[in-house]
Order: C-alpha cells, then structure tokens, then sequence
C-alpha cells in the first residue's frame, strides 16, 4: 500500500515566514494581525498570531545583529 505522508509543520511554516523579512512581516501584523498559511501538499491550515510574527521579527534582529541598535 502506497503511503503519502506530509512533513509539514508549525515550524516549518514559521520558518518560511522568515523569509519573507522584517518590513513583510511587520506589514502582516499591522494589516491582519497575524498570518495564515496552508500547505500545498497534505491541505493543512497553519495560523501564527501576530505576537508569533512579532517574536520572528525579533529573531532575526537577533540573527543579523541588529538587536543591539
């Protein structure tokens, strides 16, 4: 029997966001409170608040190093 199994995740699709960059990410917050995202393949719906973005933003200041200005 010939299985499909999606490795989609909450993370995973965290982690896309973060590719979009801050000023996307920003505009997400300030327009939609928050950001949702289904999966292409299995059809799964993901959703992150925008305090979840908020703290993606701070991640990647903290990756570039730009918290500290």
């Amino acid at each position: 029997m010939l299985r499909f199994d999606c490795k989609c995740s909450f993370n995973r699709m965290l982690g896309a966001l973060k590719l979009l960059g801050e000023a996307e990410l920003q505009d997400m917050i300030e327009k939609d409170d928050g950001a949702e995202a289904t999966c292409q393949f299995c059809a799964e719906v993901y959703k992150a608040s925008g305090n979840e973005i908020a703290q993606l933003i701070r991640d990647l200041r903290t990756e570039s190093g730009l918290d500290a200005l």
